[in-house]
């Protein structure tokens, strides 16, 4: 397991955390609400409550990763051109 696993690297061992994130992008109206219940999705996903039996999946790091960039498409999403795809080529 290295250290820093990206963004990518996650996605490609886990899709649905893909597929999370592409909901959020999509996602047009927010409230507290729906962030708690992506972030509840995405915990089950990656980190140490993750089902996944991938240690690079089950990593902090692996966590941390995700919900940094989640959170960043959460938030400036509202803001056109300030989203995660601008600051780090993620598609």
């Amino acid at each position: 397991m290295t250290d820093q696993i990206t963004f990518t690297a996650i996605c490609e061992k886990e899709p649905r955390v893909s597929d999370l994130y592409h909901a959020i992008k999509r996602r047009k109206r927010k409230d507290w609400g729906s962030w708690e219940a992506y972030k509840d999705q995405m915990r089950h996903l990656v980190g140490w409550e993750s089902t996944s039996t991938d240690p690079d999946i089950c990593s902090p790091q692996a966590y941390d990763q995700v919900y940094q960039t989640l959170w960043h498409e959460w938030t400036a999403s509202d803001h056109p051109g300030k989203g995660t795809e601008a600051r780090n080529g993620t598609k």
